[in-house]
């Protein structure tokens, strides 16, 4: 019996199926290993990222602690400081043969994100931009820090204090040191700050954050206090009162959030600024919009027999006083209260004590902690103010 071999409708038959299994096939392992390139290249990248976080973490005080500078360290940096292995990193998905290793002058940029209040760390292969912001170069065996003054971003805060403390007094008018915080006191011109076109002195800046805290230099809506549930001073019903009060709805994108307010209650007869700021910290709220308290207002004014306990003192050598600005504070609710009754702030006649919440009427004055910012300057009829974008 003879052989029989495959006839030639067999073969092509075979041949088709072999082409029709190859057209299913060969793209879905191409695309597997492009799939597996792309992991594996994300893969590196983290790894990548994850060195310049521990860098980071190693070395904090080397970023720009007011938030608005990037850093940026480089392949080769963190090789040569044992954050990564000193072998090239061959490069999983090239885009060239030319691009077959990651750049060892590509960088991780380090940048603080105001929203999540965390810094988040990006690996870039642009080298050219791993110099927008403070970056480090080698000389001399040292990696140095550098920056491009034409780039660099300068803030509010610093430009207040003095990159130095240059612009801090121990005396006199202008902008005190204290433990937690500075602090403006007397008869002070600089602090006034343009928000929205709305005008607002500068009250004091936090040693920690660098954030500032606001008044603004307009009363909204005479209220009694006991309107809206004021007296509860609880964060939703302060914001919705204080935004009724201005009639405006305040941008959560440059207000500091749940910021610790001072409501302590004083409960004796002492009003020297030491026992009331004291009393003021012994009950907090976290709020996002508030109202001065008194001993706010009496860190403000120079005057002594004010600050030892005369509250009929402290419109004196006061900022925020009609006495010196026809744009003070005058007619205000405060956020203290003593027993039954809340301190106002009074037209020329320092702090009075309300006891009526229910009838009597005064003023709001917005009070906000904002997030610092790059300083910028606007003319207003040939004065130059602090501008906030």
């Amino acid at each position: 019996m003879k052989n029989k071999g495959f006839t030639l409708v067999e073969l092509l038959a075979v041949i088709v199926i072999i082409g029709l299994v190859a057209l299913v096939a060969v793209p879905a392992v191409n695309r597997n290993i492009t799939e597996s390139r792309i992991e594996l290249e994300k893969i590196q990248v983290q790894t990548i990222e994850l060195a310049g976080k521990k860098w980071a973490s190693e070395n904090y005080n080397e970023l720009d602690l007011e938030y608005l500078n990037t850093t940026s360290v480089t392949i080769k940096m963190l090789q040569d400081l044992d954050y990564l292995t000193k072998d090239k990193i061959k490069h999983p998905n090239p885009v060239s043969d030319d691009k077959k290793y990651f750049d060892d002058n590509s960088c991780v940029i380090i940048l603080y994100n105001f929203d999540t209040k965390q810094y988040e760390y990006n690996y870039e292969s642009d080298t050219s931009k791993c110099k927008d912001g403070y970056y480090y170069k080698k000389e001399n065996d040292e990696w140095v820090k550098k920056i491009d003054y034409g780039k660099k971003k300068v803030s509010i805060a610093t430009t207040l204090i003095g990159e130095n403390k240059e612009n801090i007094v121990a005396s006199g008018d202008g902008l005190y040191e204290e433990e937690d915080k500075y602090v403006y006191r007397g008869n002070v011109t600089n602090n006034n700050i343009i928000i929205k076109d709305k005008m607002f002195r500068i009250i004091s800046i936090d040693k920690n954050t660098k954030s500032l805290k606001v008044i603004s230099n307009s009363g909204n809506n005479n209220i009694a206090w006991g309107s809206l549930a004021f007296n509860s001073r609880d964060n939703n019903v302060m914001n919705k009162l204080i935004e009724l009060a201005s009639g405006e709805s305040f941008d959560d994108s440059y207000i500091n959030k749940n910021v610790k307010w001072n409501i302590g209650s004083i409960s004796s007869t002492d009003y020297s600024i030491e026992n009331v700021i004291s009393s003021e910290k012994a009950s907090q709220i976290n709020m996002n919009v508030g109202i001065i308290s008194l001993g706010e207002y009496m860190d403000a004014s120079l005057d002594t027999d004010c600050r030892n306990g005369d509250l009929t003192k402290c419109s004196k050598k006061n900022y925020l006083s009609t006495d010196i600005t026809d744009v003070g504070i005058t007619d205000a609710w405060t956020l203290t209260t003593n027993n039954s009754s809340v301190a106002v702030i009074s037209n020329g006649n320092g702090i009075t004590w309300e006891s009526d919440l229910i009838n009597e009427l005064h003023y709001v004055y917005n009070t906000m902690n904002i997030k610092n910012a790059e300083y910028k300057t606007k003319e207003i009829n040939g004065k130059i103010y602090i501008e906030y974008n």
